[in-house]
């Protein structure tokens, strides 16, 4: 993992939303590189899944915020997917077990 992925994760790893401007600075401090780079790694996390990205209506410019993704989408399951199973999780609660059939 790069030092600019590990100090992004670093970052949204305590859960809440996250400006753009509260990222790109502090990381290109840290890891000593140009806004560029921590743009292009952040924009390749949101498309993998790791964060969310949310556009911010109303600001002056395009304002985008983000956070670390609850659950991660791995290798063949969407986010849409990854979502519905999470809903289902505490729907069932902890009778989840008790539903399968041995």
């Amino acid at each position: 993992m790069s030092k600019i992925k590990a100090a992004l994760l670093g970052i949204l790893s305590d859960g809440k939303w996250h400006q753009t401007s509260e990222l790109i600075g502090p990381v290109c401090k840290s890891c000593r590189t140009n806004r560029a780079n921590v743009s292009n790694t952040l924009s390749s996390l949101c498309g993998g899944h790791h964060v969310v990205k949310e556009h911010i209506t109303g600001a002056k410019h395009n304002s985008c915020r983000y956070r670390l993704a609850n659950e991660q989408a791995g290798f063949g399951v969407s986010p849409i997917m990854s979502d519905f199973n999470q809903l289902l999780r505490a729907a069932r609660g902890h009778h989840g077990n008790d539903m399968v059939l041995p």
